[in-house]
This record gives structure tokens, sequence and C-alpha cells, in this order.
């Protein structure tokens, strides 16, 4: 049986993809004066600011990259706590990982605090043994180093843990560092790919208590 769940934050965990894309199309205009929707950069899904912005602002002057990431993740942690919603289903299969004994870790390019600060809104933080935030990376997916600290600081292998994702960069983290991963469905995403994916879920109960003590 796995020794260890590991969690994504941002659309696996809670519902917050629209308010990132919100806060970056915001600091794109404001910056640069160039109108990008929140659709459009929610096909990014899974990539940093900084790599959506120059993939959006591709072919064009050269702008303050460093200025429109900051702008738009200071206007991001300004909403999100009181808009941001646990995805559905997410409280229930925590309690249950949580019944089996099971250590539970968190892995987020978000900082640490505004992590801790939203477990606690929904009153999860007391289930988490472990909780990974960008003051603890160098690389951010899908370089595996964050799921890789995070096992060790769970005390198990990387082969012990089970992975919860939700797009192709953060998958490819959690494969590379050896772990089981499930993906969630991203209602941003056009046919993503997953190759050797454990399991495709659209949401939370298709996971079972018989079915984590299956692995």
């Amino acid at each position: 049986m796995i020794k260890a769940v590991i969690f994504d934050f941002d659309g696996t965990l809670v519902d917050s993809e629209e308010l990132h894309c919100i806060s970056l199309a915001k600091s794109i205009k404001e910056n640069t004066g160039v109108e990008v929707t929140p659709k459009q950069i929610g096909l990014l899904a899974g990539m940093t600011y900084a790599e959506k912005t120059k993939i959006l602002l591709k072919d064009k002057k050269d702008y303050d990259i460093d200025k429109i990431t900051k702008d738009a993740y200071e206007h991001f942690l300004s909403i999100a706590l009181d808009k941001i919603k646990l995805r559905k289903g997410a409280k229930r299969i925590i309690k249950t990982i949580h019944s089996l004994n099971i250590k539970i870790g968190l892995y987020s390019p978000n900082k640490k605090e505004f992590l801790k600060k939203t477990l606690e809104k929904f009153d999860i933080l007391k289930y988490f043994d472990v909780i990974i935030g960008r003051e603890d990376i160098q690389k951010p997916k899908p370089d595996p180093e964050g799921y890789l600290l995070a096992a060790k600081m769970l005390q198990v292998k990387p082969e012990e843990c089970l992975v919860f994702e939700d797009t192709p960069t953060g998958f490819t983290s959690a494969k590379l560092a050896g772990m089981k991963v499930i993906t969630l469905y991203n209602p941003y995403l056009q046919d993503p790919q997953y190759p050797g994916v454990l399991k495709q879920i659209k949401d939370y109960k298709e996971i079972t208590k018989e079915f984590i003590q299956s692995l």
C-alpha cells in the first residue's frame, strides 16, 4: 500500500485557475496595453506566470516580465483567500486518506503562508504533514525537485507516493519523481495527454477508500 499522498494545489485541491487567469490578464493589460483573455491564459495551465507571459507576448517588443508576474501574483493574493473554493469532494478524500494513516503532503509554487491560510480556511491544515511552497524549490514543474523534496520530508520513497495533479506539467513532474499519478479533469485543457497515468478522474467521488487501500 502507498505510504503518502501528495496533492497539487491550483486546480487540484482548490478551484483557483480562473483567479490566476484573471490576475495575469489584468497585469499584462496594465503593464503592456496588450489584451489577452483569461481563457487564452487557461490553455497554458500548469506553467509559471513567467512562462505564460513569454508565450502570450511572443514576437512583441520587450517587456518587464518580472514586473508583470509580480503584479499579477500580488493581485491574485489580494483576491484569492476570499474567493477561492475547495474542489468538490477534496475534504472527504483528505479525511479518508488520513483515516488510513497515510501521510499527506502538498506541493505548490504558491507562497507557503498563503497555502497554510487557505488550508486553515477550509479546516484541513491539520491533516497535512508537509507543505512545499515556492520558497522551498529552485526548479519549478515539470522538474521533479518539489515532489522529491516532499517525499524526503515525508520520509517515504518516491515510489511509495501517490500524487493528484490536473495538468501535463504537474503530471510530468510527479512521474519524473517516480511517483504514481492520478489526474483530475481540468476544464481549461483540451485533450491533455498523460502517458502512464494511474487513473484519470472527473472528480474525487471516483476515488474510494477501497481503491486507495488497493494501491
